[in-house]
């Protein structure tokens, strides 16, 4: 499975990759899980997409668990549950129950 499948896969589908920013563009949001040297086994996530020549990267929490693919999953989980990027500059293009953005 290559990187773009995986994210899909954790993200419960492309569509819910989307994110449509304040300009009209719509980006595709990928979830970046790292380690870092020194730390312990401990896994952090952020959400990331890239507009232009620009990347734009944030901090979701921590999301260790026994694989990437599930620590993805996670982060993908916190990235909705605690409405990161939902703000009113920028709104996920695909709203499902589960997804969707508050009335502003």
């Amino acid at each position: 499975m290559n990187s773009t499948e995986e994210q899909d896969l954790a993200a419960g589908g492309h569509e819910n990759r989307l994110l449509k920013l304040d300009n009209g563009k719509i980006v595709t949001v990928s979830v970046a899980v790292k380690r870092f040297p020194k730390g312990q086994r401990q896994r952090y996530a952020y959400f990331q997409y890239k507009t232009g020549s620009r990347t734009f990267t944030k901090y979701i929490g921590k999301v260790t668990a026994p694989s990437h693919l599930q620590s993805l999953m996670i982060g993908w989980n916190m990235l909705r549950d605690k409405k990161i990027i939902d703000n009113p500059s920028s709104s996920w293009v695909v709203t499902t129950p589960e997804h969707s953005n508050p009335a502003p």
